[in-house]
């Protein structure tokens, strides 16, 4: 039997790894044909050009030995643009650092929440001050 490893990912600029793709317990040679999604068909391509964004597939094949028969295992995947941003942690991070205010310093995303603390209490002490005024 074969078993094929997720191989989904997000564009790199580098090709996919033959190491680790495919398990199995056969002793016969492993090889395998990829495929890329184009106009609503499969093309094959060579294993270097699974590099850019789409959808791929891979089929493994083990050569039947004395020990055993020979098999076959296929699997989508995809290769997802690099700037697509669900899941991309640099993007979480791009849109959070842009929805705080400006500090000149994209490395001190505290500085808002301190600043917003310091006007709590800035708040909270002239309520203070103005509840002993009323009082005296």
């Amino acid at each position: 039997s074969i078993s094929l490893g997720s191989l989904t990912k997000r564009y790199d600029g580098t090709g996919i790894s033959l190491g680790g793709i495919a398990r199995t317990d056969s002793d016969g040679r492993l090889s395998y044909v990829f495929e890329q999604l184009r106009d609503g068909a499969w093309q094959r391509v060579d294993a270097s050009e699974v590099v850019a964004a789409g959808r791929y597939r891979v089929t493994a094949t083990t050569g039947q030995t004395s020990t055993h028969l020979a098999g076959t295992a296929t699997r989508e995947f995809d290769i997802l643009p690099a700037s697509e941003g669900t899941g991309s942690p640099g993007a979480a991070q791009t849109s959070q650092a842009s929805s705080l205010p400006s500090t000149g310093d994209a490395t001190q995303p505290m500085a808002p929440v301190a600043l917003g603390a310091l006007g709590a209490a800035a708040v909270a002490g002239a309520l203070a001050l103005r509840s002993r005024r009323k009082r005296g």
